[in-house]
């Protein structure tokens, strides 16, 4: 029942919180279930003791519920990353013409980062805008 607000502090909003939740849960223990109840005193020196194990537990629990949430952000990151490339790649092997691949892969680059693409190739002369996403290379 202790470790209960503890995990689910520190899983829904990180560290921080869950540690300040096993403080709170600390002094909850004290004031309701210690003798003298109703008080923030402690007689025994084992109480002392089992507040200390109930706080090492709590940032333990703490650290590791939000250890576990980050890894879980990353993973739900890079599970997005990779269905949109999946998707990138399905249209680029849909593709059969090198002007209209070319074109696909500015628009993408061109979108995913805010910018204007051009692909150029060799020519006799010298290069030439085989793509681009902007209007002024068209």
């Amino acid at each position: 029942l202790y470790l209960l607000p503890v995990m689910a502090a520190a899983s829904l909003f990180g560290l921080r919180t869950g540690l300040f939740a096993g403080i709170a849960s600390s002094i909850a223990y004290n004031f309701f279930f210690l003798p003298p109840t109703g008080t923030l005193t402690i007689n025994n020196p084992e109480n002392v003791i089992s507040i200390l194990v109930l706080l090492g537990i709590a940032f333990v629990t703490s650290q590791l519920t939000s250890r576990v949430r980050a890894q879980a952000d990353i993973a739900a990151a890079s599970a997005r990353t990779n269905a949109a490339l999946a998707g990138f790649l399905r249209q680029l092997t849909s593709l059969n013409e090198p002007v209209a691949l070319a074109r696909a892969i500015c628009e993408e680059v061109g979108r995913l980062f805010d910018v204007r693409t051009v692909i150029l190739v060799a020519e006799d002369p010298g290069l030439a805008v085989q793509a681009a996403n902007g209007a002024d290379y068209r």
